[in-house]
């Protein structure tokens, strides 16, 4: 099949400036529980987190104007699971450090949103997303075919078998639409449009699956020599503009970060 495109247009991620939890009649909660429902702080006359930031050299990118962020978000659907906590109010916490880099996770432009999400959903959703991105991996990595068989199957409604719980195709659906879009020498190409970072996410897994994925350690993982290094990674197959090129570095820091170490003076 051909390469899959995911499209991030940047005036689809315009996030609140802030969040505060309330219970689901609207009343503001001081402290956190897993039914508390995530509110916007603000919803109007703000902008996108910031200008287009491309993360790799200049020509990863295509004429399809990918938006990208300065925090690492190409390993995100396999990272958010591993920061989940078992206490609301020490979650409510990691959430938000997630909405001040990136904005809100089920909705990239908020200004037309009345938040239903509780904390429980929101863990709920990275959970689940860390869980089937292990699995592609586990299908992907093993010597027998039939598991990676099927979950390729299991996307397809026509051979899909109802009595296997599945959610990626739902997820996928309820999250992403296709786009046509433009590319370099006036042709076209359909691509998978994110309307936030739940779309993102889970069109890395539908990726992930078809284009045989894998992730290997940032260029600058955590190590003896560098202690100090990223815990991130990056995927075998961009996803951003040119299909099949391969990244080292998980966002612009880290990519500073090892030139530095490369230099001669730094050893």
């Amino acid at each position: 099949m051909s390469q899959i495109r995911i499209v991030r247009r940047q005036l689809d991620f315009l996030p609140p400036t802030g969040i505060y939890l309330t219970n689901k009649k609207g009343r503001k909660l001081v402290k956190p529980s897993w039914d508390a429902v995530v509110q916007y702080r603000s919803r109007d006359g703000h902008f996108a987190i910031g200008p287009v930031r491309i993360i790799n050299d200049a020509d990863s990118r295509d004429d399809m104007e990918q938006y990208t962020f300065p925090h690492p978000d190409v390993d995100l659907h396999r990272h958010l699971g591993t920061t989940v906590k078992d206490s609301p109010a020490e979650f409510y916490e990691v959430v938000k450090t997630f909405v001040d880099e990136y904005g809100d996770f089920f909705a990239g432009d908020v200004r037309d949103i009345v938040p239903t999400w509780t904390l429980r959903e929101w863990r709920s959703e990275w959970i689940v997303l860390r869980e089937w991105a292990l699995k592609v991996e586990a299908a992907l990595k093993s010597d027998d075919s039939s598991q990676l068989n099927m979950l390729r199957q299991q996307f397809n409604r026509e051979t899909r078998d109802p009595d296997i719980a599945f959610p990626i195709p739902e997820k996928f659906k309820l999250y992403t639409s296709a786009e046509v879009v433009s590319t370099r020498g006036a042709k076209f190409d359909t691509g998978i449009r994110v309307n936030g970072f739940a779309g993102w996410c889970w069109a890395l897994v539908v990726r992930d699956l078809f284009h045989g994925v894998q992730y290997n350690q940032c260029s600058n993982h955590k190590s003896v020599n560098n202690p100090n290094g990223c815990r991130r990674e990056v995927p075998s197959i961009t996803p951003f503009g040119k299909s099949g090129k391969q990244m080292k570095h998980c966002s612009n820091r880290c990519r500073k970060a090892s030139s530095r170490r490369e230099e001669p003076n730094n050893g």
